[in-house]
């Protein structure tokens, strides 16, 4: 486990789509696909929350970055299982099933997108009616992150998934390559080294209270696929090829 302090790293969050406005976020009090446009003072003063712009480019990913992060906990882990014993071992041996990763990120609370994102409800017109239904949007929040419904890479083809398929193989996937979850770039300050976990999916969601009336709300993302570290100044925005799940 690696514990950061707020005040040493900056944290981005993107979707795993490389189409410009597969973005997804809050407006009013709904989650829906959102443009790469749709950041910053200015919209969030009409209500609308950036939580996962896509990755096209360095530029729109910068525009997901985590504000007022006082805690970042990053655990690594492996999830085995145990065989045997042999003839001719009295032990039993150990195989490694898969890597685990969770990243943890604490802010101080300053408006509701968390809250949506984890508890829903996301608008009907965004979610994947192909796959899913209007029920599952009224009270589901996009935690899977995005799908394409069709099979083409043209914007405006994904939606807000339910989750409710293999994520190596999603429905309608163009090529080789997944979309599934989102994508946690994890960037030291004052260095040239970032962190990136693919594949994300969000599975918890507190708020905490202090005794002074400030709040504080965490979100959990977990993560099976293999990470990758950039260096330099460039964000990792190479989709995860399905043979890598």
């Amino acid at each position: 486990m690696v514990y950061f302090l707020g005040r040493d790293v900056n944290v981005f969050l993107s979707t795993e789509s490389v189409v410009a406005n597969d973005a997804v976020g809050a407006s009013g009090n709904l989650q829906r696909k959102l443009t790469d446009s749709q950041t910053g003072s200015t919209n969030e003063a009409l209500g609308i929350y950036m939580f996962a712009p896509s990755m096209v480019s360095n530029a729109v990913i910068s525009g997901g970055r985590v504000k007022d992060v006082t805690g970042v906990d990053l655990s690594i882990g492996v999830s085995d299982t145990d065989v045997g014993p042999y003839f001719g071992q009295i032990t039993t041996q150990k195989i490694e099933l898969r890597k685990e990763h969770t990243v943890s990120l604490t802010r101080k609370k300053s408006n509701p997108g968390w809250d949506l994102l984890f508890n829903g409800p996301c608008l009907g017109t965004s979610y994947d009616l192909t796959n899913g239904n209007a029920k599952d949007a009224a009270y589901m929040g996009p935690r899977w992150g995005l799908v394409n419904q069709s099979g083409s890479a043209t914007d405006g083809l994904m939606a807000i998934g339910n989750g409710n398929y293999n994520p190596k193989f999603p429905p309608a996937v163009t090529g080789s390559s997944s979309c599934f979850g989102y994508r946690v770039h994890v960037q030291l300050k004052g260095g040239a080294e970032i962190y990136t976990v693919r594949n994300a999916v969000v599975t918890g969601h507190t708020v905490s209270i202090n005794a002074d009336g400030t709040q504080e709300e965490t979100l959990e993302l977990f993560s099976n696929v293999a990470p990758r570290m950039a260096t330099g100044t460039s964000f990792n925005a190479t989709q995860t090829l399905q043979t890598e799940m």
